[in-house]
């Protein structure tokens, strides 16, 4: 049982990939100054195929023992990934509203905080790190721009 959820699961992800990279190849795959739109993705799903192959080759040759643990995670793991999964749409939905800095710095003070359970001196450090730190790196080091907020009062302060 275990076994089969893991080779459908496996080419799931191979043909997951295979239609991430036909989707990429209809974007410009380099261009004059260098790769383009379509390059990353179309590497990350090759990446992505070519270890998911390998893992169906893996569970397909490995021999069943009797004792196989269960395919799905624990009750309290499912909440956690519950949890994540819907953090990650709340984070989609604030981006334009509120900014990349103050998005993220709420999702890593929380998910930090409350799934890590780490201290808060710890986990605030972190979340402006990983929101203030990644926005300045991000835009003024390599010149990317992120969402800002569309709140004025929020703008005006430069988040």
């Amino acid at each position: 049982m275990v076994k089969r959820a893991y080779q459908t699961t496996a080419l799931g992800g191979v043909v997951f990939a295979i239609a991430i990279m036909a989707g990429s190849l209809k974007l410009q795959f380099y261009t004059k100054l260098g790769p383009g739109p379509g390059f990353f993705p179309f590497i990350l799903a090759s990446i992505f195929g070519v270890l998911s192959l390998i893992l169906f080759i893996q569970t397909t040759v490995q021999k069943s023992t009797p004792n196989e643990k269960k395919f799905l995670p624990d009750s309290a793991a499912l909440m956690r990934i519950a949890i994540i999964v819907v953090s990650l749409i709340g984070v989609r939905i604030c981006m334009e509203l509120l900014g990349y800095q103050l998005t993220m710095f709420i999702f890593l003070f929380l998910l930090i905080k409350f799934l890590g359970k780490r201290k808060l001196v710890e986990t605030a450090l972190v979340s402006i790190f990983g929101s203030v730190g990644v926005f300045f790196f991000f835009g003024k080091v390599l010149g990317l721009l992120l969402p800002t907020s569309s709140i004025a009062f929020l703008a005006a302060i430069g988040l």
